[in-house]
């Protein structure tokens, strides 16, 4: 799903300004960096995922966000992603491949020829509260980012940022759709990722009327506050973790809910939204 797009000179010039001084701050990436060699990653360690992230969306949206697809050492990709419009309250489906050294050579080698951690002008185009995508490449200078904010977006821009840009679109594609970048024999059968932990963030009811009620089978709500940014205006989410004994309940329930389920626990009634917590997250905190 794309973000909401907002028009407007003030904001954009806002967003804009703030998103140059942004840019500048960060450490400028080596013009050529090179891969990790093989046989130096570790089994979690990440070494390429893209990440979309911000815009004008609800709290609860950048509270629950998962990657396009990360690919850690050891050769697991998790992919499968699916945009907020497009998915129900309950646990999103995602899939993983279990890939050998040549299928993450390939993959690495796309990442670089897409420009991915290096020195690039992607430019900012002329549209307003729209997300920022994050790709990330494991390289011998450690993990490199390139941000681009509206990536499919060219509004106001060169045709270098714009076939820059194009690159990375592409690499999107081909690093979430596995099966025809890699191939049958290299990427072999697709699973479903089964998390071991899953993050509940909830949220009170409020004083609207739900169309469905079930009592909540898991941990304690509401859990641990959940800062987010206080430009976004709501600072009411909590978050807990359900794992362990609680996890198969909580899972079983969270597919037969829907937008207009409140969940019942110690007179109270709650939203709540499910994240699957991936492989190097551990707890609410890593959201």
């Amino acid at each position: 799903m794309r973000r909401i797009l907002a028009f407007g000179l003030v904001p954009l010039l806002l967003l804009t300004g703030c998103a140059q001084r942004a840019a500048n701050s960060l450490p400028s990436p080596p013009s050529s960096p090179t891969p990790t060699p093989w046989g130096h990653y570790a089994p979690d360690n990440i070494v390429l995922s893209i990440d979309e992230g911000g815009g004008f969306v609800a709290a609860q949206v950048i509270a629950t966000e998962l990657p396009h697809v990360i690919v850690y050492g050891d050769g697991r990709v998790i992919t499968g992603r699916t945009g907020w419009a497009d998915r129900s309250v309950g646990l999103p489906y995602l899939r993983q491949y279990m890939i050998g050294p040549d299928g993450l050579r390939q993959l690495v080698s796309l990442a670089f020829a897409a420009g991915v951690g290096q020195d690039i002008d992607y430019g900012h185009p002329l549209v307003a509260d729209v997300s920022t995508t994050t790709f990330r490449v494991l390289t011998s200078y450690g993990l490199l980012a390139t941000h681009v904010y509206a990536l499919e977006h060219d509004e106001g821009l060169d045709p270098a940022m714009r076939d820059a840009r194009q690159k990375l679109i592409d690499l999107q594609e081909a690093l979430t759709d596995i099966d025809s970048t890699l191939g049958p024999d290299v990427a072999g059968l697709a699973t479903s990722y089964q998390p071991v932990r899953v993050a509940v963030v909830s949220q009170q009811w409020g004083n609207s009327t739900p169309s469905d009620e079930r009592t909540w089978p898991g941990p304690t709500l509401p859990g641990q506050p959940l800062p987010l940014n206080p430009m976004i205006g709501e600072d009411d989410l909590s978050c807990v973790e359900a794992s362990g004994t609680d996890l198969g309940p909580v899972l079983a329930e969270a597919d037969a809910a829907t937008e207009g389920t409140a969940w019942l626990w110690d007179g109270q009634r709650y939203r709540v939204w499910f994240r699957p917590l991936l492989p190097h997250e551990s707890s609410c905190a890593d959201l």
